[in-house]
Order: structure tokens, then sequence, then C-alpha cells
């Protein structure tokens, strides 16, 4: 069958995670931790009706809130079940969103990411042009010895959720992404002592002071190095410019990638093929 002739319920996944309102940060860590989540559907309680989504961006970025109805982005991109693949595409492409909430009506029925594009229909493609032209170069990277907590900090003014990572000879040497900052993160009781004074205006005033403790659970990263918990070089998939598009996806499927490390014909590392770039492939099909 071919992908124009797909509807988005044809390769959705159904079986999906969700969180309800009210709730708070602590269920969604747990989910996101226990089953390598990337995205959760938040739902309105006792009902299947979409209030947004909550992803590892949302945790990280504001480590000092713990209600769910406050982290909870309520504008993600959806598409109806009966939508045709090429839409989707189109969406995906334009918007740069690597998941889609599937609904039916105003009711989540599903999910519809790269991954399974990939999977389902570019995998199966005889697409034998090179990836060269769907690299993206000139990427941001952190050396492998920064901090944690800075190189979150890097990555969120880079705007990104993956980032390659090099040694202290320039070399690529792993690749570090939120997957990995969220299986490093815990929450941490903190406390906030503040002094208050009270005073009369009399010379015979008593001056008392008193002491307000606020505590307040955030969320944190230890001051672990990069190269501590990075996937590093060894373990990392790769690719050349010149592999072949099908190969590529192919790759992507089998080790459950939504990006790869690209090198030149002298192993250099030169860029990184994502998987939504890829798909755009699909798109010239039509």
């Amino acid at each position: 069958m071919r992908s124009t002739n797909l509807q988005v319920k044809d390769i959705m996944r159904t079986e999906v995670k969700c969180l309800y309102i009210p709730g708070d940060r602590d269920e969604a860590l747990e989910l996101f931790k226990k089953y390598n989540l990337k995205l959760i559907p938040v739902l309105k309680k006792g009902t299947k009706k979409l209030i947004g989504v909550i992803t590892h961006r949302e945790l990280i970025e504001k480590p000092d809130e713990e209600d769910l109805a406050i982290l909870v982005n309520r504008n993600p991109k959806t598409i109806q079940q009966d939508a045709p693949i090429s839409e989707a595409l189109k969406l995906i492409t334009e918007d740069k969103t690597r998941i889609l909430v599937v609904l039916d009506g105003d009711e989540m029925v599903g999910l519809l990411t790269v991954h399974i594009i990939v999977k389902n229909i570019l995998a199966n493609k005889d697409f034998d042009e090179p990836i060269k032209p769907y690299i993206t170069t000139g990427i941001a990277s952190i050396w492998d010895g920064t901090p944690l907590p800075i190189a979150q900090y890097i990555m969120q003014i880079a705007e990104t959720t993956v980032i390659p990572c090099i040694d202290d000879t320039g070399s690529l040497s792993g690749i570090i992404s939120y997957d990995e900052l969220m299986k490093e993160s815990e929450v941490v009781m903190e406390e906030d002592a503040t002094s208050m004074a009270a005073t009369e205006d009399y010379d015979w005033s008593w001056e008392t002071a008193d002491t307000l403790i606020i505590a307040k659970k955030s969320l944190k990263l230890p001051n672990k190095l990069v190269r501590d918990v990075m996937i590093k070089k060894g373990q990392l998939q790769t690719v050349y410019e010149v592999t072949p598009i099908k190969e590529c996806a192919i790759k992507m499927r089998k080790y459950s990638l939504d990006q790869l490390p690209v090198l030149d014909v002298h192993d250099k590392f030169i860029g990184m093929i994502y998987d939504i770039d890829l798909i755009k492939v699909l798109l010239k099909e039509q």
C-alpha cells in the first residue's frame, strides 16, 4: 500500500500512557523514567478529553514547579485519526514536531511519531539516494567535561534535546540527550529561610526577629560530568554521508534511534542526520 493511501489510524500507536489533571510532577517523572517516554498526553480526569501534553522539556525547564496543571503544554500538535499520512508528514516537517497526538473529535486515541513513520513507511521504501542532502551541519556541540546542570542550560539555549559531545582533542566522544538528563534527575527538598524583623516606633520597643522557612521540592541534576552519563562513541551507531536513505532508515528502525552521527570518508564527524529531516523524502514522493 502506498503511503498516499494510508491514514493516520492505520499506523498510529494506540497503547498510550496518560496523566490526568489534577496531578503532580512526581507522577510524570515516574512514568518518564519507568517507560522511557518522551511525551505523555494529559487528559481530563475520568475522560479521554485532551488537555495538553508534558515532555522532558517542561520538567527540566521548570524544575521548581510541582503542579501538573501548570507544567502541561496546552497547545500540542494534534491530528485527526482519519487524516491522510501526507497531512501528518506536512505537519511534522513544517512545525518540527516529533510526536502528534491523534484525536477522534476532541478525544485522544493514539500517538503518531516520526519513528513510527520511519519504521512502517520509510524503511520499506527503496530510496537509494545518499543521505547527504538531509544532513544537518554546523550544529552546536558540548565538551564532555561539562557538568550536567551546565549541559542542560546549553541545550536549552541551543533549543535542542540532543547534542554531540567532544573530548579534549575536539573529536566526537559521544552524544547526550534529554533522555540521559531525565535518568539522572532527582527530586530534592530545599528550604529557604527568610528573616522577618518586627519593630515598633517607640524608644522602649522590643525588636524581635523571626525566621520563615519555606520548603519546596525541586528537580535537580547532580554535578556529574557529561562524559559520565553520555552515550559513548563506541556505543554509537553511525552512518556516512554517502549512506543510502533506506539503509539509514533501517538502522534507525533497528536500534530505535531518531538521529545518527554522520562521518566523512576519513571517519571524521561532520554532522547529524535526524529522522524528522529524512522523512522529507516521502513528501517529495507525493
